[in-house]
């Protein structure tokens, strides 16, 4: 009979062990997982058709995310019917992030995304550094006509927590360590100076007769 400290200690290590392996079975299926899988319709913006597939990982503290929309916004306007841009979180350890994510979640769940995310970073320098941005950001959706009751409760919920967390951890799988990052048409460009090197080059290209 072997001493019950012997087999308590190799219990341990075994369960060590197949934590381990289904970790890494995990980060493959989720490496497997294309970006573009499985998008939130009220997270998009465009033909999903287009030529253009762009799959953008954001912070909403994050001043170059501020700056990487102004870019989007200006190629948007230009080639809206050849842009497909779908949104996806990418929370960091930095004050602010995962909260402005969750107000983000929960302005989408109600159909206000998209003008959520534009006034979110139009006004960034107003909330990204305060030690207490959950009322300043719960008043940008009351200031949309939110449902304010179904918004807070929804703040709160451990479900948009995990689904905020589920977009970052499909990030990290993909190689993400910062923001902004984008995946165009599954390109992966860090940073928005490549973005805008990258489209300004397409649709030149494209003006041309060369693509």
């Amino acid at each position: 009979m072997w001493p019950l400290r012997k087999i308590t200690g190799i219990a341990v290590r075994v369960m060590i062990v197949a934590v381990c392996i289904l970790a890494v079975i995990d980060f493959i299926a989720r490496r497997n997982v294309s970006v573009l899988d499985n998008p939130d319709p009220l997270r998009t913006v465009g033909d999903p058709q287009a030529s253009v597939q762009i799959i953008q990982f954001v912070d909403f503290q994050n001043p170059e995310v501020s700056r990487g929309a102004k870019v989007l916004d200006r190629f948007l306007k230009k080639h809206r019917q050849d842009m497909y841009v779908l949104t996806r979180y990418y929370v960091t350890p930095d004050r602010n992030s995962l909260i402005s994510a969750l107000h983000a979640e929960c302005a989408s769940r109600q159909g206000l995304f998209w003008p959520y995310y534009e006034e979110l970073l139009l006004k960034q320098q107003q909330w990204r550094t305060s030690r207490d941005a959950g009322p300043y950001l719960t008043l940008l959706a009351r200031n949309m006509s939110a449902d304010m009751e179904m918004f807070t409760s929804c703040v709160g919920d451990i479900e948009v927590k995990q689904a905020v967390e589920e977009d970052t951890r499909l990030g990290e799988s993909h190689g993400i360590h910062s923001v902004p990052t984008y995946f165009v048409n599954d390109r992966r460009f860090s940073g928005v100076d490549e973005l805008e090197k990258y489209l300004s080059e397409y649709f030149e290209n494209k003006r041309l007769g060369l693509l």
